[in-house]
């Protein structure tokens, strides 16, 4: 998980960033949150206290990573999905995509934790009362795992599906504006006939 989480806030914050700092810095946090998750079941007392808030200090930064993200969204280009210059578009597009998929780390880190604390409070409650383990944390986790997995792949599918049509109307544009240039500056007509 450690790895899985460092890579994947990169890969989310990088989408677009214009520095490697921010991405680094991002993923390292949710990277030594998720290594402290790993080491909870191996410390106790003061030193799970202080593994415990390590891991939540970490935690809380994807909340203002993410406010920063959509605080900094800028509105679509005039005329959007058409408006704009292709750049201008590709632009907004990234932002869209990272702004969304960073919502998307918020949800799914947020249950992971809560799902932590409520395996923990269940556990504590179940050995209490039957000696035994409850195994719906279990099943809470991997549920949690399917419905996130499918929320990123429903923001990146409405991203790759964009794309294409979005390139043809870049190209477009842009053949026109050039095509334009040369009939503005042409001097002669020339015509060409064909037969069939």
């Amino acid at each position: 998980w450690t790895v899985l989480a460092f890579v994947m806030s990169f890969v989310v914050d990088a989408i677009d960033s214009d520095s490697i700092r921010r991405p680094l810095v991002f993923a390292t946090t949710m990277a030594v949150s998720t290594a402290c998750g790993a080491i909870f079941p191996y410390v106790s007392g003061a030193a799970w206290v202080f593994v415990m808030t390590v891991s939540m200090v970490t935690y809380l930064f994807v909340f203002v990573r993410a406010y920063e993200k959509y605080a900094t969204l800028p509105p679509p280009p005039e005329g959007w999905p058409t408006g704009g210059t292709p750049r201008e578009r590709e632009a907004y597009r990234r932002r869209r995509a990272a702004t969304s998929l960073t919502m998307m780390c918020v949800v799914m880190w947020s249950t992971f934790v809560l799902n932590y604390f409520l395996a923990w409070w269940e556990h504590l409650r179940s050995k209490r009362r039957t000696g035994e383990y409850s195994e719906w944390p279990f099943m809470y986790d991997a549920c949690v795992d399917v419905l996130a997995k499918l929320g990123y792949a429903r923001v990146l599918a409405e991203v790759q599906e964009s794309v294409p049509t979005l390139f043809r109307l870049d190209l477009s544009d842009w053949f026109v504006s050039h095509m334009n240039i040369v009939w503005e500056n042409v001097s002669d007509v020339i015509a060409i006939s064909s037969c069939k």
